[in-house]
């Protein structure tokens, strides 16, 4: 069992220096995933009420210093999450979001959300004790990157402000990654 282990680890470990692989050590080709996961999610709302003000604070995440952490925190993170078959998480704030990048060795949504061991709200409800969300004052943005080594799958969460809840305001959920529990309990059914 042990050298199965390490061969499927080394063979995790080519694949990623693959050049037929998901350049996830190409912060150009993350910067342009990113983007067009952004670009996906403007089409799918832009006829909401709230668009216009929400897609101002979601090009927060394109501001260079927080599109810098987001891929770096991706590099430095994803090929650990693949070797060592785990959950790695980086977060910083920047005074006006908080930005939360996970990275996890599946992209089968069923198989990722069993790396949040205490289901996906459990996971964000530690990561709004951190980011000081419950203050009122700050939004916060959950990047989940999963790679298996040849395919990638990019998911989202943010979190408007509290104080900016209301008319308009649109929280956008990484709905794949939550139980069924959590979709009802937010009324997602």
């Amino acid at each position: 069992m042990f050298s199965k282990n390490v061969r499927d680890r080394d063979k995790k470990s080519n694949m990623l220096e693959s050049e037929n692989s998901p350049s996830f050590s190409s912060i150009e080709y993350l910067e342009k995933s990113l983007k067009q996961h952004l670009s996906n999610m403007y089409r799918h709302y832009s006829s909401s009420k709230g668009f216009n003000k929400m897609k101002n604070k979601w090009d927060k995440l394109l501001r260079p210093e927080i599109l810098e952490f987001t891929t770096s925190s991706i590099i430095k993170n994803i090929k650990d999450s693949l070797l060592n078959l785990k959950h790695n998480v980086k977060s910083q704030s920047f005074g006006y979001i908080y930005i939360v990048v996970s990275t996890l060795p599946v992209i089968n949504t069923i198989k990722a959300k069993t790396y949040f061991s205490n289901g996906y709200f459990g996971f964000m409800d530690s990561q709004i004790q951190k980011s000081n969300y419950g203050i009122g004052n700050i939004d916060l943005a959950h990047w989940i990157i999963c790679c298996d080594g040849k395919e990638q799958a990019i998911h989202l969460t943010f979190m408007v402000a509290t104080k900016d809840q209301g008319f308009g305001a649109i929280n956008v959920l990484a709905q794949d990654l939550m139980t069924d529990s959590e979709k009802l309990q937010a009324g997602i059914v």
